[in-house]
């Protein structure tokens, strides 16, 4: 029995000796330079920082033709201050007039030449912030995690682009500040990096890091991003107050005599981080009148509907805190945040009707801590408490009544998560 485990146990762990050797085993390095001013971003690079760093120039065509070199050159330098890192491209086309740059609202990407920049700051090879901006000027912004496997698109970072398109091709100037990213402290950084570029008239897409169709993972086969270093810890605090009225006017009912409604609110959103890789996000009241709206479904099924997460409280740390199950691909796993704060539905008594009710359960506060340490630690830490909500009834004899449609509650998560060997982790929640 011993020598059969032994002869079972032996393959297994010599492939996950390759398996966490190859991850992140690119050797493909570039280097990021101080600069003593930072550029200014205005998609011209004619600052003369930009000589300070070299330029780097070698991609390669993963489509159309896989292994060729790519049909036009790029030429991408990065610099860093204490506050921010800076890219700046070069991409050079000899039929310029032909560059396509559409717009479009923030976060979609229409078909068009484009720039992606991943960086992968915990050079865990399983996550990287991507930013992607196109000759248009158009930005988006993309959280992956799980070797790429899993995206948060609706992740937003406050970041800096500009472009111009030349005679000799297109231009970008990013800036990226470092209270964007999250990675631990320490005295010489090391990133996971990957750039692409699409053409967008020869479907092009080349990369610095190349990774063939044929190979498994993404992120796990980034190249890297040296030369960081001695960054001045600096905490970073946010608080965004906020205070609000607005009217309803409707057809006059006895739910509504006068047939206008007139509501105000108030509240802030608060977030703290203390120069290491912990974020720690409160709110009070928070205002999500400016969250895109739920697209209408029409659910045919026995399942629930699971609506993206499109709140900034509950985006920040997604991917620490999310815990996928079997079936994951179809909706968020153990943990829904759309549940706290959930949207109300109240059905009037028979014969009378409706006099007032709440639209949601109210978040009358929320704190959530996140972190993941150089060990490969996640830790995820959610508090929530939503109001006790009552709507007013009126019944087919003009009887008024009080109903609890949602009673105090209050939500608690724990969440931890270790990484092991190259792509695998455990933990629990």
């Amino acid at each position: 029995m011993r020598d059969a485990m032994k002869w079972i146990l032996l393959p297994t762990l010599m492939f996950m000796a390759l398996f966490a050797a190859a991850a992140g085993s690119n050797p493909k390095a570039a280097r990021a330079v101080r600069t003593p001013v930072p550029p200014s971003i205005d998609g011209k690079l004619d600052e003369p920082q930009w000589k300070l760093a070299p330029p780097e120039t070698e991609f390669t065509q993963q489509d159309p033709n896989e292994g060729e070199p790519a049909s036009e050159r790029t030429e991408i330098r990065i610099l860093y201050d204490d506050d921010a890192i800076y890219f700046g491209c070069m991409m050079y086309d000899r039929s310029a007039g032909e560059i396509v740059g559409r717009l479009a609202r923030r976060d979609d990407q229409p078909v068009s030449d484009v720039l992606s920049i991943c960086i992968d700051t915990y050079h865990d090879h399983q996550t990287c912030f991507e930013f992607i901006i196109n000759a248009a000027g158009l930005k988006a912004d993309i959280l992956q995690f799980n070797d790429g496997v899993d995206t948060d698109k609706t992740w937003d970072a406050v970041w800096d682009a500009k472009t111009s398109v030349t005679g000799e091709g297109w231009i970008a100037e990013i800036k990226i500040p470092f209270h964007a990213l999250r990675f631990p402290r320490q005295d010489v950084y090391q990133f996971g990096l990957q750039m692409i570029r699409r053409i967008a008239r020869n479907n092009e897409r080349q990369m610095w890091a190349m990774i063939r169709k044929s190979e498994s993972g993404f992120i796990s086969k980034f190249g890297h991003l040296v030369g960081i270093e001695h960054l001045r810890p600096s905490a970073n605090l946010q608080i965004i107050p906020y205070v609000d009225g607005s009217s309803r006017f409707v057809p006059a009912s006895p739910a509504t005599p006068s047939g206008r409604e007139f509501s105000t609110n108030a509240g802030f959103d608060f977030k703290y981080r203390p120069g290491s890789g912990l974020t720690i996000d409160a709110t009070i009241n928070p205002d999500f009148g400016q969250v895109e709206a739920d697209p209408a479904v029409l659910n045919l099924t026995t399942y629930e509907t699971f609506y993206p997460e499109n709140r900034p409280f509950f985006i920040e740390g997604t991917q620490i805190i999310r815990f996928t199950t079997f079936g994951g691909t179809a909706g968020p796993g153990l943990f829904y945040s759309r549940r706290i704060g959930q949207a109300i539905s109240v059905d009037p008594p028979p014969g009378g009707y409706i006099e007032s009710q709440p639209k949601f359960a109210t978040i009358l506060g929320a704190a959530k801590i996140s972190e993941k340490t150089s060990d490969g630690l996640s830790i995820g830490v959610l508090e929530a408490v939503t109001r006790r909500e009552t709507a007013t009834l009126v019944d087919s004899l003009g009887n008024r009544m009080t109903q609890v449609v949602a009673p105090l509650t209050n939500y608690s998560l724990v969440r931890l998560k270790q990484d092991l060997l190259a792509s695998s982790n455990v933990g629990m929640i």
